[in-house]
């Protein structure tokens, strides 16, 4: 079933019609998604047809490149919106840059199940304990493998 317009889809061709891949991130795009700006990156992708067309260079290929492409970027014309998103991305930017610097530990991840199975090389137990399981573990090998007779 196909929706009216472009509509994100993850069908990967299988249940649509194949358009083509992305060029530049390999994205495969369906009928569903229909020809214009890839979903991921943003690069034009066409059927063959279409880009044979567009390889023309006439007054069809502007027509029809202005059809897909659309406005695509129409946030970006505005200059302060564009120098509105260059900030924000320059900020995350020295952000992670920051981060990667000062190499801090922000997390510490305690797996309470990493030693399940070892007693010697628990890290949680004093040596105390670990003796008293050792002794424990013999009593109950040999409680399991002692004469039934």
């Amino acid at each position: 079933v196909l929706l009216q317009g472009r509509n994100p889809c993850e069908c990967q061709a299988s249940k649509h019609k194949l358009i083509n891949n992305c060029i530049s991130c390999g994205r495969i795009v369906c009928q569903q998604e229909g020809s214009g700006p890839c979903f991921f990156c943003s690069q034009l992708v066409c059927t063959k047809e279409e880009q044979e067309i567009l390889d023309r260079k006439s007054r069809k290929s502007d027509a029809l490149l202005r059809k897909l492409a659309g406005d695509s970027r129409r946030e970006y014309n505005d200059d302060q919106a564009r120098e509105a998103a260059m900030q924000k991305a320059l900020d995350n930017k020295n952000k992670l840059l920051e981060y990667d610097a000062n190499c801090e530990k922000r997390t510490k991840v305690i797996d309470d199940e990493s030693d399940y199975f070892t007693i010697d090389s628990n890290k949680w137990l004093t040596p105390e304990q670990r003796e008293a399981l050792k002794k424990k573990n013999e009593e109950l090998q040999a409680q399991k493998h002692r004469s039934r007779l």
